[in-house]
């Protein structure tokens, strides 16, 4: 729920990065919203329930619009190519790999977008990403030649 509030408070931000739990559980969150209005309407009647799916989704058009751009941007894309997807038959496939790259993990470290989201402002990890540093619990990069087995590192020898 944190993630949604998160897009729904900066939802103007078009600039920037969102990682891919901001943005799918925003997905989700907003799935679920409709499912209880839509639940509502059937339980209760169509007379003042149904309006509120319409008037959620103009409520959230400016901030879906946000997260999307924001994943666009982690991937390393241009806001801009959703435009793709009101150009007639290329669209459709436009929107589809549109649909794909918002699966694709972002990109390490800043791009001209801005800084890793998976990084905290200090330079540091965010608790959910494994960081191995040499001297705390992984082995260096000479620690790595030296165990590794001899007929590896000689192709002419098996």
């Amino acid at each position: 729920m944190q993630w949604y509030l998160a897009a729904v408070k900066n939802y103007a931000g078009f600039s920037g990065r969102a990682r891919r739990a901001e943005y799918w559980l925003y997905l989700y969150f907003s799935f679920v919203i409709v499912l209880v209005l839509y639940l509502l309407t059937l339980a209760i009647g169509p007379y003042f329930v149904s309006e509120l799916i319409p008037l959620y989704y103009l409520a959230m058009l400016v901030p879906s619009l946000a997260v999307l751009v924001r994943r666009l941007n982690d991937v390393g894309i241009s806001g801009w190519w959703i435009l793709t997807g009101f150009v007639p038959i290329i669209g459709i496939i436009a929107i589809f790999i549109i649909f794909m790259v918002t699966v694709l993990p972002g990109r390490r470290g800043p791009n001209r977008y801005g800084d890793d989201p998976k990084r905290h402002a200090d330079g540091c990890a965010a608790p959910d990403v494994p960081v191995a540093t040499p001297g705390h619990g992984a082995p260096s990069r000479r620690a790595a030649t030296v165990m590794r087995p001899r007929w590896r590192s000689d192709p002419g020898r098996r």
